[in-house]
């Protein structure tokens, strides 16, 4: 199944859902559209959940692919957007590289595996 993704405007922050299968060059599109909705809807907290995403497992996703998509993202959302991504706890990889990326080039970005933390982490306070 190609990779699709949606977006829905809930309280206090954008939802975006992944389902699919993982291709770093179909997830450069999502990050591109998804900079242009936070931008044209002014919500700077996001929910990104990428749960029903296969090929995300740890350690399926080149290093250098998780450097390129951490960079790539920086370098176009708004620096004041508070960016949380919601995976599966297998999925989260131990060194939290990609997620050093974004965070030394000024994204506030979070790999959660619970709904309620990634919240939380957000600062809203509930799911719809």
């Amino acid at each position: 199944m190609k990779l699709r993704f949606q977006y829905e405007d809930r309280s206090g922050y954008l939802y975006a859902r992944f389902e699919g299968r993982f291709e770093p060059t179909v997830v450069r599109d999502f990050l591109q559209g998804l900079a242009e909705e936070i931008r044209a809807k002014e919500m700077y907290r996001v929910l990104c959940d990428i749960r029903d995403v296969e090929g995300v497992e740890a350690g399926l996703i080149p290093l250098s692919s998780r450097f390129d998509l951490g960079e790539f993202a920086a370098s176009i959302l708004p620096k004041k957007t508070a960016f949380a991504l919601l995976t599966d706890k297998d999925h989260i990889f131990s060194d939290r590289f990609g997620e050093d990326v974004m965070v030394n080039r000024g994204v506030k970005f979070r790999v959660l595996s619970e709904l309620q933390d990634a919240l939380l982490w957000l600062g809203v306070s509930h799911e719809a």
